[in-house]
C-alpha cells in the first residue's frame, strides 16, 4: 500500500519500480535527537530570523498537534514573536470510510480557528502528489523524453505520483466541511490540481465551500479551466514565487515553453478573481536568500512583478502583476486565508500593531531594488522584535 510502489495500470500488480521523493536524503546523516529545550530554542531562533526579514505571521504549512503545542508553549511563556496559523495533516488512513473519517476528526478535538490571536489551528491538509524537483509531481501529460537526463525517468509517458483517488479526497473533504475545518492539499502538478478541484466540485454540490476559503497549496500549473473553477468556488491559491524564481529555467528545459505557459500564472488568477496567498515553502537551511526555498518576501514580490528567475530570464511577462498586488499577496490576502482580515494584514485603526519599517518604498523604488529591500524595524503586537539599528542612527543625526 506504500504510495511509492509502482503498479501496472491495467492489472494493479507491482511492477518492481519504486519512486519516492529524495528530500529525506537532505537530512543525511541523521541528526542526533534534540531535547525539548533545544528544539524550542531552535524554533525561537528561526522565528527571530523571520522577524529580521519583516515577517510577523506565518502559516505553518502542515504538521501535527504536538507541533501546535510547541507554538502554544512558546506563547504561554511570552517567547513567541510571530503569530501562527498551523495547518494539521490528516492523521488517519485515507482508505477509511466517511463515517470513520468523521470519527477521527472528532477525536482530534480541534478545528480551524481554534486558539487565540497568537496561535490558531489552520487547515486540515493532505499531500496529494509528489514534487517538481524530484520528478514526481502529477502532471496532465507525461514528463517527456527530456526528463530522463534530469530525473532518471525512463518512461516519457510517466506522469508522476498521485497518492489518493478523487473518491478518497471527496470523503476527507466532506468530513472536513462537516467538522468545521478549512481544507487544503499539497499539489505540485497540473494533474493533481485538476484532481483536487474535481473533488472540490463534487463536495460543493452538497456542502457549499465558497465561504470556507479552501485552497490549493503550490499548484504551480493552473490551466484556464482550473482557474475558472477556483474562481467559481472561492478556492484560494497558496503560491510560492520562490519556485518560479528558482525552478522555471530547469522546468522550461524539461517540459518546454508551451507546457510551462500555465506555470505560476499570477495575472490570470487575479484577473479571474482568485485570491493568491504569498508564501515560501521554506524547508532546509536558515538564510532567507539561499535556503530551500528562499523565504525573503521581497525577492518573491520582485519575482511576481518582473517574471524573472534567479538567472535573470524573463518568462511570460503578460503574467506579471503590479507591486500593490504583490504586496497584498503577502499581507491582507494571507490574513483573509486565516479568517483574520479584521485583525491584521493592513495598518488600520483597531488592528494589531504588526508591521515592518522598510529601507525603501516598495511601491515607488526602482523595480530591481525591490529584491534588496530590508526591514529596519519589525513590530509584533506593538513590541519591537527586530531592530537593525538604522532608525537609531538616523535619530542620532
Amino acid at each position: 500500500k506504500h504510495p511509492g510502489l509502482l503498479r501496472n495500470e491495467k492489472t494493479g500488480r507491482l511492477n518492481g519500480l519504486i519512486r519516492r521523493s529524495a528530500f529525506p536524503l537532505l537530512a543525511l546523516p541523521p541528526t542526533p535527537p534534540l531535547t525539548k529545550e533545544a528544539k524550542y530554542k531552535a524554533l525561537k531562533d528561526l522565528l527571530h530570523v523571520y522577524n529580521s526579514i519583516g515577517i510577523t505571521s506565518v502559516c505553518s504549512g502542515g504538521g501535527t498537534q504536538d507541533e501546535l503545542s510547541a507554538f502554544r508553549d512558546l506563547e504561554n511563556n511570552g517567547e513567541l514573536t510571530v503569530r501562527v496559523f498551523h495547518n494539521i495533516r490528516a492523521p488517519f488512513d485515507m482508505r477509511l470510510s466517511l463515517d470513520e473519517m468523521r470519527s477521527e476528526l472528532k477525536k482530534m478535538g480541534v478545528k480551524t480557528g481554534d486558539g487565540n490571536e497568537w496561535v490558531r489551528v489552520g487547515a486540515l491538509k493532505v499531500v496529494l502528489d509528489g514534487g517538481m524537483l524530484t520528478g514526481t509531481a502529477f502532471l496532465n501529460e507525461g514528463w517527456g523524453e527530456k526528463a530522463k537526463d534530469i530525473y532518471g525517468i525512463n518512461d516519457p509517458a510517466y506522469r508522476g505520483e498521485l497518492f489518493f483517488s478523487k473518491d478518497q479526497l471527496v470523503r476527507v473533504i466532506t468530513a472536513a466541511v462537516e467538522g468545521g475545518w478549512k481544507f487544503t492539499a499539497h499539489v505540485t502538478g497540473g494533474g493533481g490540481v485538476d484532481t483536487l478541484l474535481a473533488a472540490y466540485e463534487t463536495v460543493n454540490r452538497t456542502h457549499p465551500i465558497r465561504d470556507k476559503r479552501f485552497s490549493v497549496i503550490h499548484g504551480n500549473f493552473f490551466s484556464p479551466g482550473a482557474i475558472e473553477k477556483m474562481a467559481a468556488m472561492g478556492v484560494y491559491a497558496d503560491m510560492q514565487p520562490a519556485w518560479f524564481y528558482k525552478d522555471t529555467d530547469l522546468l522550461s528545459k524539461v517540459l518546454g515553453s508551451a507546457r510551462i505557459k500555465t506555470f505560476h500564472p499570477y495575472r490570470s488568477l487575479i484577473d479571474a478573481g482568485v485570491v493568491i496567498n504569498g508564501g515560501s515553502d521554506h524547508m532546509v537551511k536558515v538564510d532567507p536568500n539561499t535556503s530551500i526555498n528562499p523565504y525573503n518576501p521581497f525577492i518573491a514580490m520582485w519575482t511576481a512583478v518582473t517574471r524573472k528567475t534567479d538567472r535573470g530570464t524573463k518568462y511570460f511577462p503578460e503574467q506579471a502583476i503590479s507591486r500593490e498586488e504583490a504586496l497584498k499577496m503577502y499581507t491582507i490576502n494571507n490574513a483573509f486565508a486565516s479568517f483574520e482580515e479584521n485583525l491584521k494584514g493592513s495598518i488600520e485603526k483597531g488592528k494589531f500593531a504588526d508591521l515592518a519599517v522598510l529601507s525603501a518604498d516598495i511601491l515607488t523604488c526602482p523595480v530591481d531594488s525591490i529584491k534588496t529591500i530590508k526591514p529596519v524595524l519589525t513590530m509584533v503586537d506593538g513590541k519591537t522584535v527586530y531592530d537593525a539599528g538604522s532608525l537609531k542612527a538616523l535619530k542620532a543625526q
